[in-house]
């Protein structure tokens, strides 16, 4: 039995390096780029309230960030396939090194909008190009295994970073913002290695956007326009709790190591993202997670005592991150293959437009009658969300 379990762990680990040197490469470029917003981004929220004053104008500070994103995403289709990949890795990682002063430097609304301009134009091209690069040099046969590494990669940021932050924030307070850019010129250096064989061809035409078309063909799609439709409002609830949840922990009484622990428990779920996606009986996982998380918001407007917080913290992670890949791969299903780029396009805007739309709305609540009553408004889009697939059928 003992040699049973030792033998799963070592194929794993041989499968993992057998993978190519750009694929191994990009991805701790990744775990460490994100471990310093891994420190830092359960905090940003709290320092960014305490500038801002109100939850409303944190509210659409934080959903500047999507909004711009759709822009920059549109913009960068033009021109990414005419640019070496680790060009472009490497050149907005150098451009990430002034974030963390800048950040500290933030004390004007007008400087919250630009500062959201610059953060949307890094990340969204970095994210791209990283994604772009991963898929390129994946081989064939072992495209899951390649995406699985980088997945986890910046998983681990995210549950082991907000732990640090939580120990590093009670001894240094915001200083911590450093971490960003610190991290940042660490994976600037590791970038550099990263090598893109792959001939550009510079006399190829700029890419021209027809949204028009692509809009058509999204809605001619009705079980596609349908089920992204479904995750449009599931994103929209689910973007209150990315961005008050911190604030609500720091509201109960909770100190920045507690908040740290139970940021990390909100995303340490996501590790079994793929391990949900193997279940044959997905609907009634999807039904089971949206009912539970529902029940969980509800208790989130009642709950009073952090230890209780914990544990509803962890579940509501595991429901979320049980939703997501099911969610995902059925509107993945509906794309036809010849047309998955311009299709799979149109979803990333909708959903960034959901993650605009739920900081303004979950804002203008906390401001009106306070941080709980977000809660209660997720409960309810989750709660008909439950009774319209129990009723359509989508998944």
């Amino acid at each position: 039995m003992n040699n049973h379990n030792t033998r799963k762990p070592v194929k794993f680990t041989k499968e993992m390096m057998s993978l190519p040197k750009n694929v191994k490469l990009i991805s701790l470029v990744m775990l460490v780029y994100y471990l310093g917003w891994g420190i830092s981004e359960t905090f940003t929220n709290i320092y960014f309230k305490e500038i801002l004053g109100s939850y409303t104008k944190l509210g659409i500070v934080a959903a500047l960030l999507p909004f711009f994103g759709i822009i920059w995403a549109l913009l960068a289709a033009t021109f990414i396939d005419k640019v070496k990949k680790n060009r472009i890795i490497s050149s907005i990682l150098l451009l990430y090194l002034p974030m963390s002063l800048i950040i500290l430097s933030l004390r004007r609304f007008s400087g919250f909008v630009a500062f959201r301009f610059y953060h949307a134009f890094l990340a969204t091209n970095l994210w791209l190009s990283s994604e772009t690069f991963l898929r390129k040099y994946s081989p064939k046969t072992k495209k899951a295994e390649s995406i699985g590494m980088f997945d986890s990669a910046f998983g681990i940021s995210l549950i082991v970073g907000p732990i640090l932050g939580g120990i590093l924030i009670t001894k240094y307070s915001y200083s911590i913002f450093y971490t960003i850019s610190f991290f940042a010129s660490i994976a600037f250096l590791v970038s550099l290695k990263l090598n893109d064989k792959i001939i550009i061809n510079k006399k190829q035409p700029v890419q021209k956007i027809n949204i028009k078309q692509e809009l058509k063909d999204f809605y001619s799609n009705k079980k596609l326009f349908k089920i992204v439709t479904f995750h449009f409002f599931l994103v929209i609830a689910s973007s209150f709790i990315a961005m008050l949840l911190p604030l609500f922990y720091k509201d109960i009484g909770a100190n920045f190591y507690q908040i740290g622990f139970m940021a990390s428990l909100f995303y340490f779920p996501q590790v079994f993202e793929s391990y949900f996606s193997t279940f044959n009986n997905k609907r009634k996982l999807f039904l089971s997670s949206l009912f539970l998380a529902s029940i969980l918001f509800i208790a989130l407007f009642f709950t009073k005592s952090i230890y209780l917080l914990l544990v509803i913290t962890f579940l509501l992670g595991l429901a979320l991150s049980a939703i997501s890949p099911i969610i995902q791969g059925k509107a993945a299903g509906y794309m036809p293959k010849k047309k998955v780029g311009e299709l799979y396009s149109v979803q990333f805007s909708v959903m960034h437009l959901a993650n605009t739309i739920g900081p303004v709305v979950a804002g203008i609540v906390a401001d009106g009658y306070g941080l709980r009553y977000i809660f209660i408004i997720a409960a309810v889009i989750f709660t008909i969300l439950f009774f319209v697939n129990l009723k359509k059928k989508l998944i």
